[in-house]
């Protein structure tokens, strides 16, 4: 039987559906006496012991831990398919753009995110069965035993949608001709599709002749970067060294624009407190939806975000009688709550990475259709 090369990136977390990929290895391991697919993955969290354990019993599990993006791009070219079966709202989906636009087929549910990156012939949605290990598992004994012509103008069609060069003709048609960029997020990585993209958005604008200064913390590896980013949720609010700081680097930068890109783990209200007094333009990204709902990461459903945001809507979403939870979902309602007040007093445009997050941000926060829209990430070479 041919053998199939798979790949899966990004966190192993039961949101990701990453538990239903190690149950599928399970499952082809007790219904045959051997494996058609080599696997290689590359992420952390807390999947990792479960990985680890099944990789010590099946060679055919090739476990990188997390690793840059340029390191991964390494086994492309020997990739034949990249399984991504997560069924929660992905906001966008860039890391299905990327292996896409690499002529690599996603294996997953075709909706919100991801609904233009899952091909047809790789849509778990049309997979008839109880649940996503064995629509996995299905869908891979197909796909061994007869491989689906792939028509690469459909994935050049694709392709052709989200390049730099299509997202810099956005860009201008959003923010027009000025060339001065300030832009402030919370950290700043070449660990992981989103937080690189960051980084090349600078590159790109910078290559265009903009000049861009950039305000974030660099995030460090591993423990000590998760520890950053839980100690950035408590010290955001009452870190008014940074508000100052930038606020003087705005004074002194004079941009055309300031442009957030992510406000939640670092950033937060001070910092979006920090440029209330000034007139020039001033744009918001929305790439998670936690701006939105207490546990993001187990949002199936576009109707599971209740709006307006208000504490009795937020914590009715969380859908929880434990008081412990009740008392957390309380406090993170209050961040986002001032979050949410600094960006619709002070003057700011919305943006979301896609048309469905376009409409959640307006109803939740209230926005003047006028004053959102979408502007979708672009492919990282």
């Amino acid at each position: 039987m041919p053998k199939i090369w798979l790949m899966v990136y990004g966190r192993l977390e039961p949101e990701k559906w990453f538990d239903s990929i190690l149950d599928m290895i399970s499952i082809w391991w007790n219904q045959n006496p051997s494996f058609p697919f080599e696997i290689y993955i590359f992420g952390k969290w807390s999947l990792e012991s479960r990985l680890i354990s099944l990789s010590h019993k099946y060679p055919t599990i090739h476990y990188f831990w997390r690793q840059s993006l340029d390191y991964i791009k390494q086994y492309l070219p020997k990739i034949q398919y990249m399984l991504m079966p997560s069924s929660f709202l992905e906001t966008f989906g860039l890391s299905a753009l990327n292996v896409l636009s690499r002529w690599l087929p996603v294996i997953g549910y075709a909706k919100w995110g991801l609904d233009k990156f899952i091909l047809p012939p790789f849509d778990l949605t049309n997979v008839q069965w109880i649940n996503t290990a064995w629509k996995l598992y299905n869908m891979i004994s197909k796909i061994v035993s007869d491989p689906p012509k792939l028509n690469c103008a459909t994935f050049q069609d694709i392709a052709s949608e989200y390049t730099p060069e299509k997202w810099f003709e956005n860009f201008k048609k959003t923010f027009g001709p000025w060339k001065k960029i300030m832009m402030i997020s919370d950290f700043k990585t070449r660990i992981g599709w989103l937080e690189t993209y960051i980084s090349d958005v600078q590159m790109l604008l910078e290559w265009k002749w903009y000049e861009v200064k950039s305000y974030w913390r660099h995030l460090p590896k591993w423990r000590k970067g998760r520890f950053v980013k839980y100690f950035g949720l408590v010290w955001a609010f009452i870190n008014f060294i940074s508000m100052f700081n930038i606020k003087r680097a705005i004074k002194e930068f004079k941009p055309d624009i300031i442009r957030y890109h992510s406000t939640l783990r670092w950033v937060w209200w001070l910092w979006i407190l920090a440029s209330k007094n000034f007139e020039w333009k001033k744009f918001v990204m929305y790439h998670d939806f936690w701006y939105f709902y207490p546990f993001p990461h187990t949002l199936n459903f576009v109707d599971q975000v209740i709006t307006p945001l208000t504490l009795r809507n937020y914590l009715k979403s969380a859908n929880t009688k434990n008081p412990v939870k009740i008392i957390a979902i309380a406090f993170k309602y209050l961040s986002v709550y001032l979050i949410k007040t600094q960006l619709t007093n002070n003057w700011f445009k919305h943006l979301t990475p896609s048309d469905f997050m376009a409409e959640i941000a307006m109803r939740s926060y209230k926005i003047p259709k006028k004053d959102i829209q979408a502007l979708p990430h672009f492919i990282q070479e």
